[in-house]
This record gives C-alpha cells, structure tokens and sequence, in this order.
C-alpha cells in the first residue's frame, strides 16, 4: 500500500499516523481515497482482491473512464442537437403561422357594394369576404365597429356582431347579393371567458382573432348604413306652378337634459339627495310636483336614447352601446355620444365606406 523504502539504506518510515492520511488514486476503488480507509476496507473479511495485476487494474480504470468520457460527450453532443432541431422546428412553425395569417389578409377581398348598395339599417355594418385557411370556401365576416385607420394586432372577438338586430341586415345583404356566398357560424371559442369567435360555415375551423385584426381597412366595406334624419330642404317653384300652402311641420320631441348634478342653491334642488325623484320623501305638494315633473324628465330621455338607432340596448334596459365607437354607457351618462361626437370628424368617408 504504502512504498516507504528498500533494503538497510533506506530512510526511516514517518508517522504511520501521517501515512495514513496521504490522499492518492487508490487502484482498489478506482478514485482518489486517503490510504487508511484503503488499509481498513483490506482488512475487511469480506474483502476480496481484484483480477490482475496493479498496472492491469490501472489500465482498466483509464480505459472505464474514457468510455465514460466518450459517452457523456456524446449524450451531450445529443442533447445539443435535438435542441436545435426543436428550434428550427419552432422557427419553421413561426414562418408558417405568419405565412397563412399574411395569407389570409392578402386573399381578403372588399364586398362589392357597387353592385350591391348597401341596406338601410339602424347602425353601420362593414364586412369582408375571405377564405378558409383549411378548405378555402369563401364566406363572409362582418364587424359593428368601424375598421381601424391601421392594423390592430390585438385579437379581435364579435360582440354585438352576435345580436338580430346585427344580422338582418346581413342577411339582408346576403339576400340582394344573391349567388353562394354566405355569412360566417358563431361558434363560442373554448378560452377563458367563453368569447365568440367566427368559423368557416362549411368546415367550422375557427377564424383567429389576430387573423380579422390584420386584415386592412382597404378590404372592408359598409354593406349596411345607419339611416340618416331627412331634412327637408325647401326646392324651388317650378316655372308656371302656382304656391300652394305652406307645408306642415311635424314638430319633433326635444331631448330634455338635466344637470348631472342638482347642488343645493340650485333652482331645482330639492332635499339633500342629488337626483329628487323620491315621492316618499316629498314634503309638501310643491316638492311632489317637482319631482313628478322630474321623473317625466327622465322618462323622456330615456325613451330617447332606447329609441336612438344608433344605440343597442341591453338586457337590463338602462345601459346602452353606441354602435358608431363601439362603446358602452349607462342611460343617465350619455356623454360623446350624444349627437355623434364620439368619433372624429373626418374618421370615414360620406358614403360610409372604406373601399
């Protein structure tokens, strides 16, 4: 185990204790180990010598390690390949997803609402006709909201695009279009939230939000405008006609509009409350039909906004959604939506269309 000399010449042995605790590769179990444990695991009755002679044994061990070498190479040179064949699969997925969604604006076409006017409904209604990314059926989607001057990367899910008021006037186009073409399924999209979400009619392969999203505003087309108050414009004599009488003016409801908030001091104040409508809590006959005349206000405006084409209504019957700008509002908080002043002027064209 241990060489400490040879023959009557050599030095004296040191400390058996230090000899003990020198560290070298012990042939024995093959790694670096102090000579004492070597020492105790021989005197072990269990222990049995192994084949061959010391320089053997070495080369054994030598030649067990670089097989261990070899192989832990190799498994690495493995795992570094598969990683990159995984990423040039990712890579080569990439390229195809933005393939097929470039693909499936570039096939977008416009509806032709030359040919076929657009219908009169109670909101503006623009649509666009595409492909099934599997299939390639055309079919037709639509969307409540004006397009966007610029791509939107965001997902886009129809809404209000699900409610009848929406669709008869698809069909409706659908119908004076003739020929094939039909209108996409709504089919609810399995994410959080349950959206919905268009899909071919034919195969039902669900169209991706970001997909409608990228499609420009150059492909849309109004195929349904929100009917226009007609103003009459008095038109000129005829040559030889005679006047006939004035002509009769149907006199319109105007809109009565509160303060949103009645402070005190105000002429209307009545009771600590912002809004007086309680009956119950009038004092005299005077607050009674103050707050009478307050509620037939409110009344008022708000068969108003629920008669107003341009606004859907909810469920509930007090809150409403402007379908101009696409946004929402309770019925005492009509804001810029009043009068059309939630969109920017200039924002479409007259005719309502972006081809």
């Amino acid at each position: 185990m241990i060489v400490t000399g040879f023959g009557k010449t050599s030095d004296l042995p040191g400390d058996p204790a230090e000899l003990m605790e020198l560290l070298d590769h012990q042939p024995l179990i093959g790694k670096m180990a102090r000579s004492g444990a070597i020492v105790d695991a021989v005197l072990q009755p269990r222990f049995t010598w192994p084949h061959g002679t010391p320089r053997l044994q070495w080369d054994t061990i030598q030649r067990l390690e670089a097989e261990r070498a070899e192989a832990a190479e190799a498994a690495r040179l493995k795992a570094a390949q598969e990683v990159t064949a995984r990423q040039l699969v990712g890579q080569e997925e990439v390229q195809r997803k933005a393939e097929r969604d470039s693909l499936f604006a570039v096939q977008a076409v416009a509806p032709d609402v030359g040919a076929v006017p657009a219908v009169k409904a109670g909101m503006n209604v623009w649509a666009s006709i595409v492909r099934c990314s599997g299939s390639g059926h055309p079919f037709l989607i639509w969307r409540l909201l004006e397009p966007p001057a610029r791509i939107d990367l965001r997902p886009y899910r129809p809404g209000p695009e699900s409610l009848d008021r929406v669709l008869v006037p698809v069909e409706a186009w659908l119908q004076a279009a003739g020929g094939s073409l039909v209108r996409a399924k709504l089919v609810t999209v399995n994410r959080p939230g349950k959206p919905l979400g268009f899909a071919c009619p034919t195969c039902n392969d669900l169209v991706q939000g970001r997909w409608v999203s990228s499609i420009p505003n150059s492909k849309w087309s109004a195929i349904a405008e929100r009917i226009q108050a007609e103003v009459d414009v008095p038109r000129p004599p005829e040559p030889g006609s005679r006047p006939g009488p004035p002509r009769e003016q149907t006199p319109r409801p105007q809109m009565v509009r509160r303060p949103a908030r009645i402070e005190e001091g105000h002429p209307e104040f009545i009771g600590p409350r912002p809004w007086a409508l309680w009956m119950s809590e009038a004092r005299d006959a005077t607050e009674i039909a103050a707050r009478q005349a307050a509620k037939d206000a409110r009344a008022v405006r708000l068969r108003e906004i629920s008669e107003n084409p341009r606004y859907i209504g909810s469920a509930n019957g007090f809150r409403f959604q402007c379908s101009d700008c696409g946004g929402t509002f309770e019925d005492d908080n009509e804001g810029i939506h009043a009068d059309a002043q939630c969109l920017a002027r200039g924002s479409r064209n007259p005719a309502g269309s972006w081809r």
